[in-house]
């Protein structure tokens, strides 16, 4: 239990340092996941063209695990 809670805050901590982040260095990073990912909104506008093996990876940030 004690784990699960440190790792929440751990989370709740990292969540602001998403919004300093380098977009560069971001854009760089996703191209290693877009062999597998692409980025789709929900209505249907492909915004990163990329892999169907993955999940569609349209508003991860931010979002709480398990809830797709």
């Amino acid at each position: 239990m004690k784990r699960i809670l440190t790792t929440a805050a751990l989370v709740c901590l990292a969540v602001p340092a998403l919004a300093e982040g380098d977009a560069e260095k971001g854009e760089k990073a996703f191209n290693k996941c877009k062999a597998c990912h692409q980025i789709v909104s929900d209505t249907d506008e492909t915004n990163v063209r990329g892999g169907r093996t993955g999940p569609n990876l349209w508003g991860i940030a931010g979002r709480h695990a398990g809830t797709v």
